[in-house]
């Protein structure tokens, strides 16, 4: 079953994580309103307050999970620290499960 669902949920990072320049990262991040056995896409958020040089991409996601790993890659020439509670994607509907699909049970 796919279904769309309103954009409104927040991935924000779980813990203040830094990043060496010219590298990545997986930021642990917390999904803000979980939906439980459905798989979602996160979408970065490209007018959003992450530091500059630093890009998130496209992530799918457990949507019900407690926890979420999110990959962040710093393209600058100097660390970036990414803090607690920074949202790396927001949006109309960016940060939001955009697209459910409920996962078969094997």
């Amino acid at each position: 079953v796919v279904k769309r669902t309103k954009p409104g949920s927040e991935v924000r990072a779980l813990r203040t994580t830094v990043i060496p320049p010219r590298s990545g990262k997986l930021l642990q991040c917390r999904v803000s309103h979980p939906i439980d056995g459905c798989l979602g896409l996160m979408e970065p958020n490209r007018r959003g307050k992450m530091k500059a040089g630093v890009t998130v991409g496209r992530t799918l996601v457990e949507a019900g999970a407690d926890e979420v790993l999110v990959i962040a890659a710093n393209f600058s020439s100097v660390t970036q620290k990414i803090c607690r509670g920074t949202v790396p994607s927001s949006g109309p509907a960016a940060g939001s499960v955009v697209l459910c699909r409920k996962r078969r049970a094997q």
